[in-house]
């Protein structure tokens, strides 16, 4: 019995394609496209808590793990759909997007609120770099 296909496989097999047509060009094409979906993640999931903060009182001291959870998240979730265009080097790629996610978070961080870099930063640096690998090769092995 043949499988229905649906339009997001179709989408998903142009991008393909193009990414694969372009080498370079195309694998930093993914990344970038990987990392906008991985902010997105983590804008849906701020929103979500936003919610939760609004409907219940919660204690200062979950901010920061929250932080490192939606962080987290949307590394994986970024290195997840790096390597589901790729279909290759899931890994490296899911390190890549954490690795960029990251820089992107502690940039605003410093800029928008002067957070000082310290234990805390190294912490969810080492913590998207991971998620992000997991990511990546969890959707290379999916494709």
């Amino acid at each position: 019995m043949a499988k229905k296909q649906g339009g997001n496989s179709a989408v998903l097999r142009q991008l393909r394609t193009k990414i694969k047509s372009k080498g370079r060009e195309g694998a930093l094409l993914c990344v970038c496209l990987s990392t906008v979906a991985g902010i997105a993640v983590m804008f849906l999931l701020m929103c979500l808590f936003a919610v939760v903060l609004s409907s219940f009182p919660l204690p200062l001291s979950v901010f920061s793990p929250a932080g490192l959870l939606i962080g987290a998240m949307g590394s994986a979730a970024s290195g997840f759909f790096c390597a589901l265009l790729s279909r290759e080097k899931g890994f490296f790629y899911g390190l890549f997007c954490g690795m960029i996610l990251f820089l992107i978070l502690m940039i605003v961080a410093l800029l928008a609120w002067q957070q000082k870099v310290g234990t805390y930063s190294l912490v969810k640096f080492f913590t998207m770099l991971l998620c992000g690998a997991i990511g990546g090769s969890i959707g290379v092995n999916a494709a």
